[in-house]
């Protein structure tokens, strides 16, 4: 025989009940996520302004003069000077793979989306020694 407590567990939730709870923190409106995929799409992760957004979706900027993506024992002190190795070896990649030749100068900011690690989207200025100009060309890779 079940319990009127057993009993009582097994019925739905009357409306009037349903519209005296409060929501739970872990749903969201689905506007949020429309304007994140429309925001972060505009530039495809790189310059997203997150402060447009309610729901981050556990994306964020990555502060350069913190040290909270940088490993303890590693040579990099901090988030930027982790990401101007990571930039240097797409830089290095990048001539390996095309005709370009491009020195790389500095990293000018980052993003990130976890999926299975990390997704980084990192902006960083790079120089064409062989262009004669003397500007900086901005590439995003």
């Amino acid at each position: 025989m079940i319990s009127a407590i057993e009993s009582e567990r097994f019925k739905p939730p009357s409306p009037k009940r349903l519209k005296s709870e409060k929501p739970s923190r872990f749903k969201f409106d689905p506007e949020d996520l429309r304007r994140f995929e429309e925001e972060w799409g505009k530039s495809e992760g790189f310059d997203v302004d997150l402060s447009k957004l309610r729901n981050t979706f556990s994306c964020g900027s990555v502060d350069l003069e913190d040290d909270d993506f940088v490993e303890p024992d590693s040579e990099d002190e901090t988030n930027r000077d982790w990401l101007n190795t990571l930039c240097k070896m797409a830089v290095s990649y990048y001539k390996e793979k095309t005709d370009i030749r491009l020195e790389f100068f500095k990293a000018l900011r980052a993003n990130y989306h976890p999926s299975a690690a990390i997704t980084l989207y990192i902006t960083f200025e790079a120089n064409d020694p062989l262009d004669g100009l003397d500007h900086d060309e901005f590439i995003e890779i």
